[in-house]
């Protein structure tokens, strides 16, 4: 089932592979603990806080609408995920 947090993990994941990072030097320039890093890279954070998607954001140096700026993340998607 999809949730929020498996959408962030699917974002995440394509913003690694585009910046050719790891999730270690990302948790380091995040300045975050690597655990957080892999809870939301597995989708096991069921709804990432605001505040750790922007340290996510400023380790991958891009702002957050950067982030959500995906099809996956659109208004239906997101709808049938929270009602």
């Amino acid at each position: 089932m999809q949730t929020i947090g498996t959408l962030v993990a699917t974002r995440l994941n394509e913003f690694l592979k585009l910046k050719k990072i790891s999730l270690y030097t990302l948790a380091k320039r995040a300045r975050v603990p690597l655990s957080s890093i892999k809870n939301i890279y597995t989708g096991n954070a069921k709804r990432p806080s605001v505040e750790l998607l922007y340290k996510i954001c400023y380790g991958l140096n891009i702002t957050i609408l950067e982030f959500l700026n995906s099809p996956i993340f659109s208004n239906e998607e997101l709808r049938n995920l929270v009602l």
